[in-house]
């Protein structure tokens, strides 16, 4: 936090492990909700900032330390705290392994992962969120892999959407004419 995502634990002094250390224990003892308000500040101002979602480039060496498949124990309750923020702030593909993990439905996903997980072309599925009015039609037209929407409600109507039939499509599913459907 004092030093920023970039500083690697490697370069600092120990006067900077001291000034860390310091800072860090200010906001531990300040209890779990007040790690997890600093917890997502950095991620959303780093995604606001950069433009890009990367916990790495958010939260730097504590990303890191506890993505690592070598850690020498087991890092405590912070992974979940951290696992949890991450999942609460940015979008992530359904079936990615964060944090040793598998998150099976993220909180937040962009167009193109909605649509490679539920099987439902990437323009369609665009196209019904913007109906539904989870999508602004500004008029600059973004790659759906830019465009982040909430997966659930994504997933709410694609249910509703995957499996509907087109009008004219019924007398060939009914096997009749139409007349008659």
């Amino acid at each position: 936090i004092i030093f920023g995502a970039q500083q690697k634990a490697g370069d600092m002094s120990t006067s900077m492990w001291d000034v860390a250390s310091r800072a860090g224990w200010e906001i531990a003892a300040s209890g779990e909700d007040a790690v997890i308000a600093i917890l997502h500040e950095r991620l959303v101002s780093s995604a606001k900032r950069n433009g890009k979602f990367s916990p790495r480039s958010s939260l730097g060496m504590l990303y890191s330390w506890l993505n690592s498949s070598r850690l020498a124990k087991e890092p405590g309750p912070i992974r979940d705290l951290v696992r949890n923020a991450i999942i609460e702030t940015m979008p992530l593909k359904p079936g990615q392994s964060l944090l040793g993990s598998t998150v099976r439905t993220p909180r937040l996903s962009n167009i193109n992962s909605i649509a490679h997980a539920e099987q439902i072309h990437p323009i369609t599925l665009q196209n019904v969120l913007r109906v539904a009015g989870l999508l602004q039609t500004d008029g600059q037209a973004k790659s759906s892999q830019e465009v982040v929407v909430d997966y659930e409600r994504a997933r709410e109507l694609i249910d509703r959407v995957k499996y509907a039939v087109p009008v004219n499509r019924v007398p060939e599913l009914l096997a009749c004419s139409r007349p008659i459907v």
